[in-house]
């Protein structure tokens, strides 16, 4: 009897052990996977604000070339005068569309950088929009 009883006292520490080293293990799990999660997290938004910098350099360098040939003016380029489309296949849309002196210009041109950065298959959009929230193209997708 003694011999069993011994028997289960060491089964019952043996599986207290066995619980308690289980339990730090999954502690330490956890913590070092919220630490990724986070260390991730901050990656992708750093990528993600490269990416909008990158645009933004792009898209400047691409107006000052149109500036430096003559294709746009600054009052082009700086034009909030929004008019509504009357002709074409935007003007039966049910929602109003609109248009702006340089809109045919960036039409040929932002969507093949908006375009470059949808090769990588984190990126769900990219548009540029001004001051005003108004975007003057789309991408192609």
């Amino acid at each position: 009897m003694l011999k069993r009883l011994r028997t289960r006292i060491s089964a019952k520490i043996t599986l207290t052990l066995i619980s308690a080293i289980a339990l730090v293990f999954l502690a330490s799990g956890t913590i070092l996977l919220k630490q990724r999660a986070s260390a991730i997290e901050k990656t992708r938004l750093e990528m993600a604000r490269t990416y909008a910098l990158f645009g933004a350099r792009t898209i400047e360098q691409m107006l000052e070339d149109a500036l430096r040939d003559g294709t746009l003016s600054p009052d082009e380029i700086f034009e909030t005068n929004y008019r509504p489309i009357t002709q074409g296949l935007l003007a039966s849309s049910d929602i109003p569309r609109f248009h702006t002196a340089s809109d045919r210009y960036l039409d040929e041109h932002i969507p093949k950088i908006q375009d470059a950065f949808l090769t990588d298959s984190m990126v769900v959009f990219a548009v540029l929009v001004d001051r005003n929230g108004y975007a003057p193209s789309h991408n192609s997708h």
